[in-house]
C-alpha cells in the first residue's frame, strides 16, 4: 500500500496523480506503516491529494512521532514554533 502511494506521487508512472497517492497513504497509515503516517500528515501540510489541514496533519505528525519518526519529530518541532495546526 505504502509503496502504491509513493508510486503515485512520484513520476515513474505515467501521470502524477496526487489524489491516488493520498488514498493509499491513507490505507498504509491505518495499516500502521510509520512512515505512511508521516506520508498522511505531510500530505495535509502541503495540499497533496487532499485540502490542507493544519491539524490533522499535526495529529498524523504526533503519532508518527510517538512511534519514533525522525521525520516527524522535525516536522512537528516545526510545528510547535510556528504554531501551525
Amino acid at each position: 500500500m505504502h509503496n502504491l502511494s509513493v508510486f503515485y506521487f512520484s513520476r515513474k508512472c505515467s501521470r502524477r496523480d496526487e489524489y491516488q497517492a493520498f488514498y493509499w497513504a491513507c490505507r498504509a497509515a491505518d495499516a500502521g506503516l510509520i512512515g505512511a503516517i508521516y506520508n498522511v500528515g505531510f500530505a495535509f501540510q502541503n495540499a497533496i491529494g487532499v485540502k490542507e489541514n493544519p491539524v490533522e496533519a499535526r495529529r498524523y505528525y504526533e503519532i508518527a512521532s510517538d512511534a519514533e519518526s525522525l521525520e516527524a519529530k522535525v516536522q512537528l518541532a516545526r510545528c510547535f514554533a510556528t504554531g501551525y495546526g
